[in-house]
């Protein structure tokens, strides 16, 4: 009997149940803390694809209303086109002599090149505005690629 006690005692002290069932309670609470935090990570990324899916559709609203635009300025400098020459064949074939008509003449070649100027204007704001958009998407752009990475 004396032998067995002995070798019970070396057991314990070579391998300590207490201890092994601490490292089991530890193992499982760090595998509960790991799948919470995955789940979490996995809710984190469905958010962000859902936030990056809605500023993309955004995007190409914006994209497709500036592309209306566009189109709506072409025609719009198409028709002042049609429309000054117009008015330059009607300043051409009126070569009456009348000191009143020179004046309108002339006050009508002012009117016309304010007109021009006020246009040309109105263009380059738009095409800054256009620039401007097509800057911020671009930061956008990679801002959500710096997020996404």
């Amino acid at each position: 009997m004396v032998k067995l006690a002995a070798f019970d005692d070396r057991v314990k002290e070579k391998c300590d149940v207490v201890i092994v069932n601490q490292i089991d309670a530890r193992l499982k609470t760090l595998e509960t803390q790991i799948a919470k935090q995955e789940s979490d990570v996995d809710k984190k990324f469905a958010q962000l694809d859902s936030e990056l899916l809605k500023r993309f559709t955004t995007q190409d609203n914006e994209i497709s209303k500036v592309t209306q635009l566009e189109d709506s300025i072409a025609r719009g400098d198409s028709a002042l086109d049609a429309r000054l020459n117009s008015l330059e064949n009607q300043m051409k074939g009126n070569g009456s002599s009348s000191v009143l008509d020179r004046e309108n003449v002339l006050s009508d070649k002012e009117l016309i090149k304010h007109v021009v100027q006020e246009e040309v204007n109105r263009k380059t704001t738009e095409e800054r505005d256009l620039e401007n958009r097509k800057r911020k998407r671009r930061w956008t752009t990679s801002l959500i690629g710096k997020l996404v990475t």
